[in-house]
C-alpha cells in the first residue's frame, strides 16, 4: 500500500480530475498515455515525467505546483499528529 504522505501528486490529480468532471480515459487520451498508466500515477505506484506532469496541470486548469504541493489541510493533520 502507498503512503499517502508519497502520493501527494496522485491524490491531488484525483481530487482535481474530480473538480473538473474530468475522466481518467479523457485525460490520458488528452496527454498521449493510456487509462492504465495514469491509474498507476494516481494510486501513486509511479510519478509522470515534467512534460506529463505539465500537460495534466495545464488540461485540468491547475499549475504543477498545485498538483505536487501538499493541501494546507494535510500539513496541518501532520503538524497535529507529531504533537501527539
Amino acid at each position: 500500500m502507498i503512503d499517502e504522505s508519497t502520493n501527494v501528486f496522485g491524490i491531488n490529480l484525483k481530487r482535481m480530475m474530480k473538480s473538473k468532471n474530468i475522466t481518467q480515459v479523457e485525460l490520458s487520451k488528452v496527454i498521449g498515455i493510456t487509462q492504465p498508466l495514469l491509474s498507476v500515477y494516481i494510486t501513486g505506484k509511479s510519478k509522470p515525467n515534467i512534460y506529463k506532469a505539465y500537460a495534466m496541470a495545464e488540461y485540468i486548469g491547475c499549475s504543477i505546483d498545485e498538483l505536487m504541493r501538499e493541501p494546507m489541510d494535510q500539513k496541518e493533520k501532520g503538524e497535529t499528529n507529531a504533537n501527539n
